[in-house]
């Protein structure tokens, strides 16, 4: 059964993939305009990553063992486990895939739609506080995917 603690350690995974992600890429990129895009990037998945790890501090631990509703169970359980967690979205093995500008940025809208996706099914599942918490970070996560495709567009 998946419960409310694990959509969180997941969710603090899917920032620590886009903080590494971000910040490599932003090591090896030629283009400053991509460092210093790619830099403020991995610094807000760094400020997701604190907030989902001090919602699992303050929440209750029955809360955090509640189980997943029924309808969102085989999205959550499929993400969780076949994508969040797996082999192809470590750091390293995306940025192996990455050969170009354009890849690199692919790659990170590809990892911001992912990442709301997962995050509107998660706030189905917590209190409307959290809720409306998890809500400032879907609409953070949208810009950051608006920023993206503008530089996206810019690529001859």
């Amino acid at each position: 059964m998946i419960s409310l603690n694990d959509i969180f350690k997941a969710a603090m995974q899917v920032e620590a993939i886009g903080e590494a992600f971000y910040r490599k890429y932003a090591e090896i990129s030629d283009s400053p305009e991509i460092k210093k895009t790619f830099d403020f990037l991995a610094g807000r998945e760094k400020t997701h990553y604190q907030k989902f790890q001090d919602w699992l501090s303050v929440l209750k631990p029955e809360e955090l063992e509640k189980g997943i509703s029924q309808d969102n169970r085989p999205y959550l359980s499929k993400t969780i486990n076949e994508s969040i967690f797996s082999e192809e979205r470590k750091p390293e093995n995306l940025l192996k895939k990455v050969k170009t500008m354009r890849d690199a940025l692919e790659t990170a809208l590809e990892l911001e739609n992912g990442s709301i996706d997962y995050y509107e099914k998660m706030k189905q599942e917590v209190s409307p506080e959290v809720g409306k918490e998890i809500g400032k970070i879907i609409a953070e996560e949208e810009t950051h995917a608006q920023t993206i495709t503008g530089m996206l567009d810019n690529i001859p």
